[in-house]
């Protein structure tokens, strides 16, 4: 889980793995591990263990210590804060440097606050650049949080497997 502070990294997290959302803001030190499954499309279901890595640009050494290795990297924007979509491309380039040929799922999160096509469609461009899908999504509500973790599970798969 990479991105920039309060973008909703650890409530997207929470939504997934305890199927709970706290509107309290808290942030997120060094990195949290949490434990799920998701269901792969061909129907087998695999354990998950998902790195919540404390958010922020100038907190690159984090990326060095908990990224390498990793099998994939859910990138995560607020399509409130145009900032935070402008920064998805910092991320993905850092993590392709540190885990090269990984897959990457992008989300536009906070969808239900406020529909903001513009950053939706600059989130989505960025994504492409890296041959990645973009889910919007709401940790609050839950839109699209089971399918945007199965969409990386099944990428992390599909490109073992190739």
């Amino acid at each position: 889980m990479l991105g920039e502070f309060a973008v909703g990294k650890t409530s997207l997290t929470r939504r997934y793995v305890l199927n709970s959302f706290s509107p309290d803001y808290q942030a997120t030190l060094g990195v949290s591990l949490y434990k799920a499954t998701a269901n792969l499309q061909r129907g087998e279901e695999v354990a998950l263990v998902l790195w919540d890595v404390e958010g922020g640009e100038y907190r690159a050494s984090a990326l060095d210590r908990y990224v390498p290795g990793a099998s994939g990297a859910f990138l995560v924007s607020d399509v409130t804060r145009p900032k935070s979509v402008e920064a998805l491309s910092f991320f993905a380039e850092r993590f392709q440097s540190l885990s090269p040929g990984c897959p990457m799922v992008f989300a536009a999160n906070k969808v239900d606050l406020a529909h903001q096509e513009e950053t939706v469609n600059l989130a989505r461009d960025i994504a492409k650049t890296f041959d990645a899908s973009l889910m919007e999504t709401s940790a609050a509500d839950g839109t699209a949080v089971p399918e945007a973790f199965s969409s990386l599970a099944n990428e992390i798969y599909l490109r073992a497997e190739g």
